[in-house]
């Protein structure tokens, strides 16, 4: 078992280093997972489609999501690298 193993019911930890995360650290991942399911939840309303659907239905905001979804890994690395 390597530090990137996840154990069900385990410690968060940080992907790169294997270390736990702090309750700072936790709340700022939180906070980003809130807000981008918020942002997804207005696209949704702009395009009058479903968020239970499988995804957007236009090619501009299916890009979109795309692009917000690599903000959001980004977001995640970042937030982690300050305890």
């Amino acid at each position: 078992m390597g530090p990137r193993d996840t154990i069900p019911g385990g410690i968060p930890t940080d992907y790169d280093t294997g270390l736990a995360l702090t309750e700072r650290q936790m709340a700022r991942v939180t906070r980003l997972k809130d807000a981008h399911r918020a942002l997804l939840a207005v696209m949704h309303e702009c395009e009058g489609s479903s968020p239970t659907n499988s995804g957007f239905e236009s090619s501009e905001m299916q890009n979109a999501d795309l692009l917000i979804g690599l903000g959001l890994l980004m977001a995640k690395k970042g937030a982690l690298k300050n305890p």
